[in-house]
């Protein structure tokens, strides 16, 4: 019986994640079949395009435009993506690069709603689980990012496919922390600012385990935490050492581009002068590139005009900055969903794909509000199983959390473009739905109360 019960339960979450894998991935073949023929190739993609055709012709890094001359190389951008890329460029050829390129993406980005399925399941019921994959698939951001020449797609499918591996393991199997360091690792490579998650996951897991008394669970935790953190610090080491090694003093790296984000980030509302600028305030600025050329220099400047306007910075980094991020509609980009131009919006693709946009446009500012509500409901949970005890049914969704906090906060301090959010979506609408099923306990619970306390009175010291 266990085992024919356990057979049933695989079935049902291999048919569930089948199928949201084939309907976001005709969803996402369909756009990119509508927009194939005119992909933005200017801006961060070029500079993309470039990195892979070094690698692939001249095996440097460099974000130079290939030529005759020998490319300097550097370290401006992380080097996951153009890796990708490059590996897709010498096996399709020129010819059919783009084309096998976003193809790729887009069945990376389908996977998502599957994975995002997987890691719910471990805190959610399977009907809340399906909930967030849909509302993965359905994502517009996710769907047209994927049709970009851009890293949001690949850094989302390693960061998502990590948590998974490391929620698994904390379950039971803790031999898949090094799988779950590797994907760790390789989310590092794409996208650097995820240098810092992986250890403060493990301290918070290592924290836990003290309520646990000395046994195997805990020793094998123990032990496989320290591989974990093992394994993903060679990703940066490597990278960091490459850098330092390889890199002429005067070569781009990282961290000009950091300290660039954090001048860019310092606006408040994104305007410095006049909105006519507002996706990009430096550009009137008359103290940058200095402002975002050094640490010192940005220091300098910040405080400058943060004593002039203390409130409004106040403001700005600890109200404003979460809400620009979290937002619907991209700032530095085409707008609504979309960062670069498209030939045929969702809308234009098909009425059903309109109606999917639509919907999702008009649920997103709730969806920012339950997903803020996980936060205090986590943080109150114990109290709140006193009250309603259907609510200890619901695991919580603590790993997805800490990963929200982590970019919010990290962002908070950098600019935060709506455009960062992107891949941390399908966690977005994992605590939305897992705050939402709190709720509904809650209310639940409230109605039962209620119905008892109503029966109780009826019935009374006289009706029997």
């Amino acid at each position: 019986m266990t085992n024919s019960s356990h057979f049933r339960k695989v079935v049902v979450h291999v048919t569930a994640m089948g199928l949201l894998f084939i309907m976001a991935l005709t969803i996402r073949l369909a756009f990119l079949q509508a927009n194939h023929s005119n992909v933005f190739m200017q801006r961060d993609a070029g500079e993309y395009l470039n990195y892979a055709r070094n690698l692939a012709y001249f095996n440097v890094f460099s974000k130079a435009p290939p030529g005759i001359a020998a490319a300097a190389p550097d370290a401006f951008r992380s080097p996951g993506y153009p890796l990708l890329l490059s590996l897709v460029l010498r096996i399709s050829g020129e010819q059919r690069f783009l084309e096998n390129a976003l193809t790729v993406q887009q069945v990376a980005g389908a996977l998502l709603t599957p994975l995002t399925y997987a890691l719910g399941v471990f805190f959610l019921h399977p009907a809340a689980a399906v909930t967030a994959g849909l509302l993965t698939a359905f994502s517009p951001h996710l769907i047209s990012v994927g049709g970009c020449m851009l890293s949001e797609t690949l850094f989302a499918f390693c960061l998502l496919a990590g948590l998974c591996a490391f929620q698994w393991a904390i379950r039971g199997t803790v031999r898949v922390l090094p799988v779950s360091a590797l994907l760790f690792g390789c989310a590092y490579l794409v996208n650097e600012t995820v240098l810092f998650l992986p250890f403060i996951i493990a301290a918070a897991i290592r924290w836990r385990l003290n309520r646990y008394e000395d046994s195997d669970y805990r020793r094998a935790m123990k032990r496989g935490l320290r591989i974990f953190v093992l394994v993903f610090a060679i990703f940066p080491c490597v990278w960091m050492f490459r850098s330092h090694v390889l890199l002429p003093p005067v070569a781009a790296r990282g961290t000009d581009r950091a300290i660039a984000t954090l001048s860019h980030g310092a606006y408040p509302g994104f305007i410095y002068k006049t909105r006519f600028f507002m996706p990009f305030p430096y550009r009137e600025d008359p103290q940058q590139p200095a402002f975002g050329s050094s640490m010192e220099n940005f220091t300098r400047i910040l405080w400058q005009r943060a004593k002039a306007e203390p409130w409004r910075y106040v403001s700005w980094y600890f109200f404003e900055k979460p809400l620009y991020l979290w937002r619907w509609s991209i700032i530095q980009g085409k707008g609504d969903a979309y960062i670069y131009p498209v030939n045929r919006r969702l809308e234009e693709i098909s009425p059903l794909l309109g109606v999917m946009a639509t919907t999702m446009r008009l649920l997103h500012p709730w969806l920012m509000v339950t997903a803020a509500l996980a936060l205090p409901l986590l943080l109150f949970k114990r109290r709140t199983e006193t009250y309603f005890p259907q609510v200890r049914q619901t695991l919580s969704p603590q790993l997805v959390l800490i990963t929200l906090l982590y970019f919010t906060l990290l962002y908070m301090v950098f600019a935060p473009w709506p455009r960062y959010s992107i891949p941390l979506r399908p966690q977005f609408y994992l605590c939305a739905t897992w705050s939402l099923a709190i709720l509904m306990s809650m209310i639940q619970g409230l109605f039962s109360k209620h119905r008892a306390e109503s029966s109780i009175s009826e019935s009374g010291p006289f009706n029997g």
